[in-house]
């Protein structure tokens, strides 16, 4: 319990960390990754991120230094060149496209296949056929609401628990959500990677959400204040050094960002980011998602969102710290024979 409430807490209050706060990161990779990793970190606007290049390169040239030579001679030079002119020639050219418009939802979703249904269930055939892909649509189109439903509970009712991935199939129809929600939100749902997702700048502009447990310990005024003192700070920084006056900004502040994935993604995302340890936040996001899609596609998701869980959780790592102290009590009895 007193884990459980140590978490929370800690959920709570990292609203207040500005997004420089310092964490831990991973990286794994072959060589023709590291290099156009290398050669996008040269090209940022930001010296800390140029700093950090220099760092991968030098760990990177004890090991692999053939792999990763270009990124420091003039073709790696001229690859950096390119992306940076496109950046600043793009930031020039959409300085009309600026607005603050207000967002009610967290998550819209801004496009999806009409033909979802066909395309999935031709492809659920497609290996078990020896007709074309073209042919099977045809025969799907003709299919019944009844058809359809069978084939589709045939290939997806067996699974038991979110583990059990659904077929490949699934890969075969696209979503496309933009989403306005708090800055910790994103950098916990940015590591998803079988998808298609660009940030905008972060800033203080769209605002921020008071956590309900500040407002009932009647702490939303010293709350407010932080936030607001931030605020200050950004517009100041902004003025004349508009990407480094990101730093400051803290992770309850609402940033926009877009996802475009499949079908197959939607499932692995939102059936794991609504599990009941996860934070509120993300957890808000991928239930909006998997409400979103049973909207448009309700014979599809029937299944491929099962497992999504839609309840609300005041303490949501209760049940995980449970589990762990059940696991130490068996190892202890375990080792104790």
């Amino acid at each position: 319990y007193e884990a459980t409430i140590r978490a929370k807490v800690c959920d709570i209050l990292r609203q207040l960390l500005p997004s420089c706060t310092l964490t831990n990161v991973g990286l794994f990779g072959n060589g023709r990754s590291f290099e156009y990793l290398l050669n996008k970190m040269y090209a940022s606007p930001l010296a800390e991120v140029k700093s950090l290049a220099s760092s991968i390169q030098e760990e990177l040239d004890k090991v692999i230094p053939s792999f990763v030579k270009r990124p420091k001679t003039d073709r790696g030079k001229e690859t950096q060149d390119y992306i940076k002119a496109t950046e600043d020639a793009m930031w020039n050219f959409s300085k009309d496209f600026f607005a603050i418009n207000p967002q009610v939802d967290w998550v819209e979703l801004v496009d999806y296949d009409e033909d979802a249904e066909e395309k999935v269930i031709s492809a659920i055939l497609y290996p078990y056929s020896n007709l074309s892909l073209k042919e099977l649509r045809s025969k799907v189109k003709k299919m019944s609401f009844d058809q359809k439903k069978k084939i589709i509970d045939e290939y997806t009712s067996r699974r038991k628990v979110r583990q059990h991935k659904l077929g490949r199939a699934f890969e075969n129809t696209f979503y496309t959500f933009d989403i306005l929600a708090p800055l910790g939100a994103y950098k916990d749902l940015q590591r998803h990677r079988m998808l298609t997702q660009q940030r905008q700048f972060i800033t203080t502009d769209y605002g921020y959400d008071v956590p309900k447990e500040i407002k009932e310990a009647r702490l939303d005024g010293k709350y407010n204040k932080a936030m607001q003192e931030a605020v200050k700070t950004f517009q100041k920084i902004r003025e004349k050094m508009p990407f480094q006056a990101q730093y400051v900004v803290p992770l309850g502040f609402k940033v926009r960002w877009y996802f475009k994935l499949n079908l197959r993604e939607v499932c692995h995302l939102t059936e794991l980011r609504s599990s009941p340890q996860g934070h509120e936040y993300y957890r808000k996001i991928a239930q909006q998602i998997a409400v979103k899609v049973r909207q448009v596609h309700p014979l599809l998701a029937e299944n491929a969102t099962k497992f999504v869980d839609m309840r609300d959780y005041n303490l949501e790592r209760l049940e995980a710290e449970k589990k762990l102290d059940e696991k130490i009590e068996k190892l202890k009895t375990k080792y104790k024979k």
